[in-house]
This record gives C-alpha cells, sequence and structure tokens, in this order.
C-alpha cells in the first residue's frame, strides 16, 4: 500500500487480452484492487500484436464484443496463484480479509472499463481521413511588445469581442510565456 502511494501511479502490461495471464497472478490482482481503492490511475499497456487481434475482435461486431467481454471476465482470486507458494498464502489471507468475490468484482468493473475506453478510442479512429500534408505557407502571425505584455496579431483572440480589437486574455498569457524581447516571429 505504501509503494503504491508512493509511487501514485501503475502501468500494468498484459500478454494479451485474451484470459490475460495477469488475471491469473495473485500479486497482480492484488496490486491491482489496492490501486482500485486507493484511487491510483492504473495504465493498462498491451503488447502491438495483442493490441491488433484486439481491435480485430471489435471489427467482428457483437461476437467479437462478446468474446472479449468473456475472456476478461475470467477473474478468480481465490484460484489465482503466485510463483512461491508462502507468497500466495499471504496475498490471498489479505485479499480473504476484503472478499474474493469484492476483489474479483472491482477487478471486473475495472477490465470492463479499459475495454470500454480501447472501444471508444477504436471508435473515434474509424473512418477518419488520412492527414496530408499540405503545400501551402503557414501564416504569419506578428508579435508587438509593449513593456509587459506582447500582443499577437493574425490570430483569432478567444477573449475579446467584435467591438473589442485588442488581443483576448489567453493570446496574452501565451504571449507573455515567450518573453518580451521578439518583435515579429514568422510560422
Amino acid at each position: 500500500k505504501n509503494h503504491l502511494e508512493r509511487i501514485g501511479k501503475v502501468v500494468a502490461l498484459l500478454d494479451t487480452w485474451d484470459s490475460p495471464r495477469y488475471l491469473t497472478r495473485v500479486w497482480t490482482i492484488f496490486e491491482q484492487v489496492m490501486c482500485i481503492t486507493l484511487g491510483i490511475p492504473v495504465t493498462m499497456v498491451l503488447p502491438k500484436q495483442a493490441s491488433q487481434e484486439l481491435i480485430a475482435e471489435f471489427e467482428r461486431g457483437k461476437p467479437g464484443i462478446i468474446k472479449v467481454k468473456e475472456s476478461i471476465s475470467k477473474v478468480d482470486s481465490m484460484r489465482a496463484q503466485a510463483f512461491k507458494p508462502e507468497d500466495e498464502v499471504k496475498v490471498k489471507k489479505l485479499i480473504k480479509e476484503l472478499g474474493f468475490k469484492f476483489v474479483d468484482e472491482k477487478i471486473l468493473q475495472f477490465m470492463s472499463k479499459w475495454v470500454g475506453m480501447e472501444m471508444e478510442l477504436y471508435m473515434r479512429n474509424i473512418g477518419l481521413p488520412e492527414v496530408k500534408p499540405t503545400l501551402r505557407k503557414p501564416p504569419t502571425i506578428t508579435i508587438e511588445t509593449s513593456p509587459s505584455v506582447i500582443f499577437w496579431r493574425g490570430l483569432p483572440s478567444l477573449g475579446s469581442t467584435s467591438r473589442d480589437k485588442s488581443p483576448g486574455r489567453s493570446h496574452r498569457l501565451a504571449a507573455s510565456i515567450l518573453g518580451t524581447n521578439t518583435r515579429s516571429r514568422s510560422k
């Protein structure tokens, strides 16, 4: 618990989405449930091949999604194992205090949420046109300086009204970060 709180985030590397070994190991299950209960962010990572296979299942539609759901639902902390038998006993004792069913449900909820986020990312990316470089010359942005603030010209001002032609607050803030020694820049 103390190590997780000190680190503040966890990266979980799965071997595959299809019955991942991660869900059969008592230490990883315990670590995951501790992160969930402590509110520590967990980033799930799949190898490229496994990621492509997950996308292929999404593309199969409902049968593929059902297969993915069934695969990530195979959480059984009571049967999970550790390399060392004494570790398995120790960790299962900690899990038992929380409740095996509670732990399994929390892991299932987390895994379902992760797959849902992967599906959402997939849905955002399908059907998008390929971005092609343009040959147009990028616009020139002129920066006028005053003793304490740089004003950007040539960009729409997020903070000004149609009556107010001065640069908006966001442009003044962004420009002030650049410093006040520059007269103009071309991008």
